[in-house]
């Protein structure tokens, strides 16, 4: 019979969860030992039966009552053993065979011997032991049950024919070493399956451990990345701030001299250094304000917005720097454009950057093209410029925070675009030739009331 696992015995006592789990014996048997168990109350209650109700002298009653009782209380015995040592089953059920084959003896000799009515017990004695120890110990079993109906009753052999011997030998034979076979493979199949159980099983550990480490690791990426941007962020500020402060201590020092010793112009003089130290101070709240928002974007106003109209209002809010560089722009907005919403103030800013980019790309005059078209759903958005162009090797940069080409620029007004429309659920791309022009394309999807707040809300 197989060894118990180590999973049988952490239910069994002994076992690492006995203390814990204080069940009852039978509770602690796996399903053969309990089918076991109920075969042998089963021949219990048949041989009770028999001694009851047989046609036999009150001897032999008494003896096979006898005989009975002792094959309950070592069967009695045998559970509360297999309870208590289950790592010792194989010796347990082996003591019980040589129990079970003395008690065989003793019944047959008052039975008839090898005409007895037990003689069937063969058949299920050589099968259950085939089944727990192969056809091998099976077939030696039923032969061992052959010779003891025999040597129990020696007058008995001549009462049948010789020929149902060999057929009844075959039969019991035939039996233990189907069973045995049948249990054999059976055994095989199932430590088989325990085994890539037991490998799956360590593969998932494998697997979690994999998926915790790169978790790990991925938050350890993500902690460094936010420790780098701080980094960068505070090196940029730091020099975005330092100029304009250097030219209003600067501005502050000749306004001093103005005041201490004014003469004739003062005023006027005085007027000019103060708003210079204004232009300056602007300046500061404007590297203020980007970096506020690139640490967080405000809250979201939502509203419905015709798309049209906020490239009408950038239009006119750039038209000095269009009129003073010479540029000619030409709008293609599509009539009737179904409203979007959207926070409009936000989204304003977010494509002011892309005007402004592109009208300091064409410092030597050149053409803005502004486009707006509605298809399967979506409105999109063109801005074309004919300036100078972007690098490849910048086309795919030109998004990331603090990538800047410009002399003097925080190199986060594109960053800032991008994360504004994709909190709209909206997607932008940028097409450059060098030399040629460049064109942002925004696709925004046309939702119903909600959709873009609830958009905003998860990011």
């Amino acid at each position: 019979m197989p060894e118990p696992s180590s999973r049988d015995e952490a239910r069994m006592p002994g076992g690492a969860d006995a203390s814990r789990q204080p069940v009852g014996p039978w509770l602690h048997l796996r399903s053969e030992d309990r089918m076991l168990m109920l075969v042998r109350c089963a021949v219990a209650l048949g041989l009770g039966v028999w001694t009851a109700s047989a046609p036999v002298t009150t001897p032999v009653r008494l003896h096979c009552a006898l005989l009975l009782g002792v094959f309950l209380t070592y069967s009695v015995v045998l559970l509360a053993c297999v309870s208590r040592w289950p790592q010792r089953r194989r010796g347990i059920y082996l003591g019980a065979l040589g129990a079970d084959l003395a008690l065989l003896y003793f019944l047959f000799r008052d039975t008839g011997g090898i005409s007895s009515p037990f003689m069937p017990a063969a058949f299920m004695l050589s099968a259950l032991t085939a089944f727990h120890y192969g056809p091998a110990l099976g077939v030696l079993a039923a032969c061992a049950t052959f010779a003891l109906g025999i040597a129990s009753n020696l007058s008995s052999f001549g009462e049948r024919h010789w020929g149902e011997y060999p057929l009844l030998v075959i039969f019991v034979v035939l039996t233990a070493a189907y069973v045995g076979w049948i249990a054999r493979r059976e055994a095989q199949e199932r430590r088989e399956i325990e085994a890539l159980h037991d490998e799956l099983h360590a593969q998932a550990r494998d697997i979690e451990k994999a998926y915790r480490r790169c978790r790990q690791v991925q938050d350890d990426l993500v902690h460094s990345e936010r420790l780098a941007t701080i980094g960068r962020m505070s090196a940029e500020m730091a020099h975005q701030v330092r100029n304009p402060l250097s030219s209003i201590s600067l501005n502050l020092e000749l306004l001093e001299d103005e005041i201490r010793y004014p003469t004739e112009g003062t005023g006027e003089e005085s007027q000019n250094l103060i708003a210079a130290i204004r232009k300056e101070i602007g300046a500061l709240a404007d590297v203020t304000e980007s970096y506020l928002r690139f640490a967080k974007l405000p809250p979201f106003r939502w509203e419905d917005v015709d798309l049209n109209d906020i490239v009408r209002d950038l239009t006119v809010f750039a038209r000095p720097e269009i009129e003073r560089r010479g540029i000619a722009v030409t709008q293609h907005l599509e009539k009737s454009l179904p409203p979007v919403r959207i926070d409009k103030r936000q989204f304003k800013f977010a494509l002011a950057s892309v005007v402004t980019n592109a009208l300091e790309a064409m410092s030597a005059g050149g053409r803005l093209r502004i486009s707006t078209s509605a298809s399967n759903g979506t409105i999109n958005l063109r801005i074309a410029d004919t300036g100078v162009g972007i690098a490849r090797e910048d086309v795919d940069r030109i998004f990331d925070p603090f990538f800047t080409t410009k002399q003097a620029g925080t190199g986060l007004g594109l960053s800032l675009t991008r994360r504004i429309v994709e909190a709209h659920g909206a997607r932008i791309v940028c097409e450059s030739i060098p030399n040629v022009g460049t064109t942002f394309s925004v696709s925004l999807p046309i939702t119903g009331r909600g959709a873009s707040e609830t958009r905003h809300e998860k990011q």
